[in-house]
C-alpha cells in the first residue's frame, strides 16, 4: 500500500486516497480533451469567401483551432498579395473546395504548402500577378475538378508535380504566359472525365502528363497557336469518350499517343494547319464514334493503321475533306492503306461527229495498270475495244481518254475493267451514249472550280424544262434551278460562289425524264 496524499491550501490541510488523485486526473484529461473539441468545432459551417488581406492574415484567429476545412474557401480579393495566413489549414474535408480567384495582386500561394488533397475542385483562376503555383506542390490529389485559368503571368505548373489524379476535370485555359507545363502533373495517372487544354496562345509543348494512362469521358486540345506537340501523352491508352485536337496552328506532328489502343467515341482532328501525318494512330484498335479529319491544308499522311482499319470497318460517319493531298477524301486515304486501288472522279461518254470520246479522271491510284475499255448494247454482254495505261501508283490528278470510232447506232453502253499489276480488277459504273437521236450530253466547266462559278452545257435533242440540280457531301441538296432547253446546245451560268470548298454532285434532269449526272468541285 502506497501512503495517502497531502495536499496543502492556504488555511487547511487536506490527504487524499490514491484512489481519489486518480479520478481527479481522468477528470483533467477529460476536460483537456472536450476543450480540444470545441476549439476544433469554431470551423465555420457554410462556405467562406475571404475578400482581403486582413480577413486572409485574420484566419486562425476567426476560426481558432480550425486546421481542416469542412467547407468550401474562396479568396478573392485585390489588395491579396499572399496567403501566409492559411499556413495552419492542414486540408479539406467531404467534398470542400478550394477557389483562389481574382486576386490582382497574388504572387505567392506558399500559405497552401501543408495541404496534402482538395476533396472537391481546386481552382487558380484570373490572379494576373501569380508566377508559379509553388505553395500547391504537396497536393496529391483532387477529388473533383483542377481549373487552371485566365493567370496572365503563370508561366509554369511545376509545382503540380505530386497529383496522381484527378476525379473529374483537368481545364488548363487562357494562360497566356504559360510555355510548358515544367514537368507539373507527370505524376497523374488517371482523370475521371475531362482533359480540356485550351487558348494558351505561347503554350509550346506540354512537359508534364507523361504518365497519364486514362481519361474518363473527353480529350480536348484546341486554339494553343504555339503548341508544336503532344509528345508527353505518350503514355494515353484510353480516351472514354470523344477525342478532338483542333486549330493548333503550329503542330507539324502529334507526338504523343503512341499507346492509346482506345477513343470509345468520334475522333476528330480540324483545322490544325501545320499538321502532316498522323503516324502515331498506328496503334489505335478501336474508334466508336465518328471519324472528322477536315481542314488541315499540310495533312498529306492519314494512312496510320488504326486510321486504315476503322475506315475499313467504320462504326460511325467519316469525313474526310479539305486536307493535302493524299488525305484530301476518304477515297485517297483508302488508296494510301491499300483499300481502294483506284479512286475514280468521273467517267462520261460524249457523242463526237467522229464517234464516242470515253473521258475519265482520277484523284489517286495505286499500282494501277490500266484500263480494258468494255462496250455492250444491251448492257449484259461484254467485249473489249481498247486498253489505257495506268500511272501506277500516283496521288495526283490524272486524266484520260479513249475514242471509240465506231458505235452502234442507237444506245451503246460503256463501262472501265481497271487492272491493278497484281491481277486485281474493279469495274466502274456504266456510262451510255445513245448514237441514234443525238442523246443528251451534259458538261459543266470549268471544273474544278477556283470560285464556284460554273457554266452549264448541254446538247439535247429534245426540248423543254429541265431542273438542274446540285448536292453536297453529304447528299443535302443546296441548289436548284428550273432551265428551260432549246433543240440543240445551251450554255447556262451556275453560282455556287457562296459555298465552300469541296466536291459536290450537280444533277440534271432532262425533259424526257433522263437524268445526268456530273462531279463538280470547288477548290
Amino acid at each position: 500500500m502506497y501512503p495517502p496524499i497531502t495536499t496543502r491550501r492556504p488555511g487547511c490541510t487536506e490527504t487524499y486516497p490514491h484512489a481519489l488523485i486518480f479520478l481527479r486526473s481522468a477528470f483533467l484529461s477529460i476536460c483537456l480533451l472536450f476543450t480540444q473539441f470545441n476549439a476544433g468545432a469554431q470551423c465555420p459551417v457554410a462556405a467562406v469567401t475571404l475578400g482581403s488581406q486582413a480577413e486572409v492574415d485574420d484566419f486562425s484567429s476567426d476560426y481558432p483551432g480550425c486546421t481542416v476545412m469542412p467547407v468550401s474557401l474562396t479568396v478573392s480579393g485585390s489588395d491579396i498579395t499572399n496567403l501566409t495566413g492559411l499556413n495552419v489549414l492542414t486540408g479539406f474535408s467531404g467534398t470542400a473546395s478550394l477557389t483562389i480567384e481574382g486576386n490582382s495582386s497574388l504572387t505567392s500561394l506558399s500559405g497552401l504548402a501543408g495541404i496534402p488533397s482538395i476533396p472537391g475542385a481546386l481552382s487558380i483562376i484570373d490572379n494576373d500577378a501569380l508566377t508559379n503555383l509553388n505553395g500547391l506542390s504537396g497536393i496529391s490529389s483532387v477529388g473533383f475538378q483542377l481549373h487552371i485559368e485566365g493567370n496572365a503571368s503563370l508561366s509554369s505548373l511545376s509545382a503540380l508535380v505530386g497529383i496522381g489524379s484527378v476525379g473529374g476535370y483537368l481545364f488548363v485555359a487562357q494562360n497566356g504566359s504559360l510555355t510548358s507545363f515544367g514537368g507539373g502533373l507527370n505524376s497523374c495517372t488517371s482523370i475521371g472525365q475531362y482533359l480540356q487544354i485550351n487558348n494558351n496562345n505561347n503554350l509550346s509543348n506540354l512537359n508534364g502528363l507523361s504518365g497519364l494512362s486514362t481519361i474518363g469521358q473527353f480529350l480536348f486540345v484546341s486554339s494553343n497557336s504555339s503548341l508544336s506537340s503532344l509528345s508527353s501523352l505518350s503514355s494515353l491508352s484510353s480516351v472514354g469518350g470523344d477525342f478532338e485536337i483542333s486549330q493548333n496552328g503550329s503542330m507539324t506532328s502529334l507526338g504523343g499517343f503512341t499507346s492509346l489502343t482506345n477513343i470509345s467515341g468520334t475522333l476528330s482532328l480540324v483545322n490544325n494547319a501545320s499538321l502532316t501525318n498522323l503516324n502515331q494512330f498506328s496503334g489505335l484498335t478501336n474508334i466508336g464514334g465518328n471519324l472528322d479529319i477536315v481542314l488541315n491544308p499540310s495533312l498529306t499522311n492519314c494512312a496510320a493503321a488504326g486510321i486504315c482499319d476503322y475506315i475499313a470497318a467504320p462504326n460511325g460517319v467519316i469525313s474526310i475533306l479539305l486536307n493535302g493531298t493524299g488525305c484530301n477524301s476518304q477515297a485517297q486515304v483508302e488508296v494510301a492503306c491499300g483499300l481502294l486501288p483506284v479512286e475514280l472522279l468521273d467517267f462520261k461518254a460524249v457523242i463526237m461527229e467522229e464517234g464516242v470520246k470515253l473521258v475519265w479522271s482520277t484523284a489517286s491510284e495505286k499500282d494501277n495498270l490500266g484500263y480494258n475499255l468494255e462496250h455492250s448494247i444491251d448492257g449484259r454482254h461484254w467485249s473489249a475495244i481498247g486498253f489505257v495505261s495506268g500511272n501506277g501508283t500516283t496521288t495526283q490528278q490524272m486524266n484520260y481518254a479513249y475514242m471509240d470510232e465506231h458505235p452502234m447506232p442507237g444506245i451503246n453502253y460503256y463501262r472501265l475493267k481497271q487492272m491493278d499489276i497484281d491481277g486485281n480488277f474493279e469495274y466502274s459504273s456504266v456510262v451510255i451514249a445513245d448514237v441514234k437521236t443525238g442523246g443528251a450530253q451534259f458538261d459543266i466547266f470549268p471544273n474544278p472550280s477556283l470560285n464556284g462559278l460554273f457554266n452549264l452545257r448541254t446538247v439535247s435533242a429534245v426540248e423543254g424544262d429541265a431542273v438542274m440540280e446540285v448536292l453536297n457531301g453529304v447528299g443535302a441538296l443546296i441548289f436548284t434551278q428550273e432551265i428551260s432547253l432549246d433543240k440543240g446546245t445551251v450554255i447556262y451560268p451556275i453560282s455556287l460562289a457562296n459555298y465552300p470548298k469541296g466536291a459536290y454532285t450537280a444533277r440534271l434532269e432532262m425533259p424526257d425524264g433522263q437524268v445526268l449526272v456530273r462531279k463538280i468541285f470547288i477548290q
